[in-house]
């Protein structure tokens, strides 16, 4: 197709020539505009519609975040878990030796170790200083701990301290973590479906079953009812410590019958209110009832110990 300009000094029209360059210059604009119109239809497809890879990534990115938020939560009920186990060994450790445990940091390295880069870039005043402040430091945390140990074995060499009158072994033998039942604080009764405070530890077990004694001690009460606890001992092991054993079958001991740990004194049985065979063990101090799992520690392996603390804690309906 001709074109024509306008010859303002002739005032005439004349027939322009195209030259390659004027050629080459429109080829470009009309790609560079045929690029452009591209690239909006894209992204106004791209806004609109979705590929079904992308309907797929999506999809993966919702579920991640569902994941990421449930494995939150479960990070957050194992460090609760964790701070309240932490809290119950310090809880039995002040309940045996009267004081707190020592802390981890004396034991393990820390993060305030330097680097020999740093070590290197100090002059020899500097690294004098430097090492006579971590001497300093190394002897206070070593009279730290020889304090500690002197607690520890003063509490020990203490006539009236017998571990043996400590409750401090399970109620029953061949303990499996599955007779784990509630432990002591607000549970439901399975008979009016309500919280109740529950006193005690709940061991699932077989009616028949062998209770032993927890700890050294005498026979302070033995009960036969068909309410409450049942049938049940109270034996105090001294120290202001006493165990209960409720729901009982057959009774062994007799009031005033002294008793040495691991000895039977009954069968597990399903008198009194109970909702199944089992046996309702506790541990009072001081006149006021404690965490009967806390003092397992000495029957019970680490893992298993764990273990048992998680499930009694989260059962929340107990036998009784």
């Amino acid at each position: 197709m001709k074109k024509y300009r306008f010859n303002r000094e002739s005032k005439s029209f004349e027939e322009e020539t195209l030259t390659a360059g004027r050629i080459i210059l429109t080829v470009l604009k009309f790609c560079l505009y045929g690029i452009l119109a591209a690239a909006v239809m894209y992204l106004l497809f791209a806004l609109v519609f979705s590929t079904d890879r992308e309907k797929k990534l999506s999809l993966e990115n919702d579920y991640l975040e569902q994941e990421y938020d449930r494995m939150s939560d479960q990070a957050d009920l194992l460090d609760d878990v964790i701070k309240n186990l932490q809290l119950r060994d310090k809880s039995i450790y002040n309940d045996i030796f009267g004081i707190d445990p020592p802390s981890t940091e004396t034991f393990i390295e820390t993060d305030s170790l330097t680097s020999d880069a740093f070590l290197a870039s100090l002059s020899d005043e500097e690294l004098a200083a430097y090492s006579k402040d971590e001497v300093d430091r190394i002897d206070e945390r070593i009279s730290n701990v020889n304090r500690q140990l002197r607690a520890i074995f003063q509490a020990l060499g203490d006539e009236e301290f017998k571990p043996a009158s400590l409750p401090s072994i399970l109620p029953v033998e061949n303990f499996k973590l599955a007779q784990t039942g509630a432990s002591l604080g607000m549970k439901i009764n399975p008979f009016y479906k309500t919280l109740r405070r529950h006193g005690g530890f709940d061991i699932i077990a077989a009616v028949g079953t062998q209770v032993l004694s927890t700890a050294d001690g005498v026979v302070k009460k033995v009960d036969k009812s068909s309410k409450g606890m049942g049938n049940s001992v109270t034996i105090d092991h001294g120290n202001g410590i006493q165990t209960v054993y409720g729901h009982l079958s057959e009774i062994y001991v007799h009031q005033g019958q002294n008793l040495r740990q691991g000895e039977v004194i009954a069968r597990v049985g399903m008198s009194g209110t109970t909702f199944s065979g089992g046996l309702h063990y506790e541990v009072i101090r001081q006149g006021r009832s404690v965490e009967p799992v806390n003092y397992f520690f000495a029957d019970l392996s680490p893992a298993v110990y764990r273990d048992m603390v998680v499930i009694s804690s989260y059962t929340g309906q107990s036998i009784d």
